[in-house]
């Protein structure tokens, strides 16, 4: 009886890891869109992206942060 409950054990972690593996992006590094301004397409082509899509100068800038977006002030 013991047996059986040791494989079955050893039989549920192992699904448990396996749905965790198969779960992952076999290449997340692959997966961007930069967004379109032209609106001929939702995403750039990836040939024409540049790494100065993914740069902003401006974040250490101090803005406007008054805009609550969809929060509602109680």
């Amino acid at each position: 009886m013991a047996s059986i409950s040791v494989a079955l054990s050893t039989l549920a972690v192992i699904m448990n890891f396996m749905c965790i593996v198969l779960a992952f992006d076999t290449s997340p590094l692959q997966d961007f869109c930069v967004a379109d301004s032209t609106g001929k397409a939702a995403c750039k082509d990836p040939i024409t992206v540049t790494p100065d899509h993914f740069f902003m100068s401006g974040l250490h800038l101090p803005g406007n942060n008054s805009n609550r977006g969809m929060a509602q002030p109680r």
